[in-house]
């Protein structure tokens, strides 16, 4: 795990030592089965959000004695995708899944709301919001539409705007080709002037290559992996330091079967996980922006009176998308969005 630094594994040691004086010490396994659960996820085990997920994996199988013992089946591996997710755990296909939180929107509507940029700007008031707001109502519909448990939402590294030319105003950004994902990001482009573009992140470096698309919403890691200063020179700093979330969820049945103080400990170490890999996005960030400063990658922070015009022109989009859960307009009136 060569992206976890010192500090992040002292992070890792002081919660250990921690739960043990809560009394979560390693449990004695003689003579008691070995409980096996999956984890689904679609990122690579050499990401920023794999890292983390191994960590929850492995603070579980010690804390626990081994007693409970939690397979994580990265890129996918357990043959669904993302968009998958919430029926599969339902099904208990998989007892924990971790997917993109809008990747669910097609079978759960509300799970767009997090991901509608510039409800925040400022990613410590966006943590605050995930904490308080955000996630008891996820977790109040999951479990009343869909017997599934939620954990914790957790934040990615920063995304951005990856162009071939340098984007400061509307007329930069009329007719201009960017690759989008989702339901509401191809919306936003188009109210902002752009041409939304859909195209699979396995195709993203080939598009950009060829002008099949000019510039991409893209995350900071996803630009280091994909090597994108090749084919792009610019990262137009849109939408300030927050990015999109991922959630990480747990059958109900399976939950319910374990002995309570496993519950509990799923519990402690989910509540935990965001946390942890909270501390960890400054640490992955700024070597990956001094990577792509190397590699000649220009940072472009637009100025705030624009940012202001793109913020409106998304104002009816976040209405739109709030109106399709019979909770959506609520938890835009509870941030103060409405």
């Amino acid at each position: 795990m060569g992206m976890i630094s010192k500090r992040g594994q002292l992070v890792a040691a002081l919660f250990i030592a921690a739960s043990l004086v809560m009394g979560f010490a390693p449990a004695v396994a003689e003579a008691q089965e070995t409980i096996k659960w999956r984890l689904n996820s679609s990122y690579r085990p050499d990401s920023y959000s794999g890292h983390g997920y191994q960590w929850f994996c492995d603070t579980i199988e010690k804390l626990s004695g081994g007693r409970l013992v939690i397979e994580p089946y990265f890129s996918s591996s357990l043959g669904f995708k993302d968009f998958e997710a919430l029926s599969a755990v339902r099904k208990g296909l998989c007892e924990i899944a971790c997917p993109v939180a809008s990747a669910v929107a097609g079978e759960e509507p509300f799970m767009l709301m997090p991901e509608l940029p510039f409800l925040f700007t400022d990613r410590v008031k966006e943590w605050k919001s995930l904490q308080t707001v955000l996630q008891p109502m996820t977790a109040e519909i999951l479990h009343e539409k869909w017997g599934v448990k939620l954990l914790a939402y957790h934040g990615w590294p920063p995304r951005a705007i990856y162009a071939k030319d340098r984007i400061t105003s509307f007329d930069d950004l009329n007719g201009y080709k960017i690759r989008t994902y989702g339901s509401a990001f191809p919306k936003i482009m188009k109210a902002w002037g752009a041409v939304p573009v859909a195209i699979s992140g396995s195709e993203l470096y080939t598009a950009l290559q060829r002008g099949t698309c000019q510039g991409s919403i893209t995350g900071l890691a996803g630009a280091s992996e994909f090597h994108i200063w090749e084919v792009v020179k610019y990262q137009i700093n849109v939408f300030g330091d927050v990015s999109g979330h991922s959630i990480i969820m747990v059958n109900e049945e399976a939950f319910s079967k374990l002995p309570k103080d496993l519950q509990v400990l799923v519990e402690e170490v989910g509540k935990e996980l965001p946390r942890w890999m909270y501390v960890h996005i400054d640490e992955v960030t700024e070597p990956i922006r001094q990577q792509l400063k190397d590699h000649g990658m220009v940072f472009v922070d637009i100025e705030e009176d624009f940012q202001n015009q793109l913020v409106e022109r998304c104002k009816p989009i976040w209405r739109e998308f709030a109106q399709k859960s019979p909770q959506g307009m609520s938890y835009l009136k509870e941030i103060g969005k409405d």
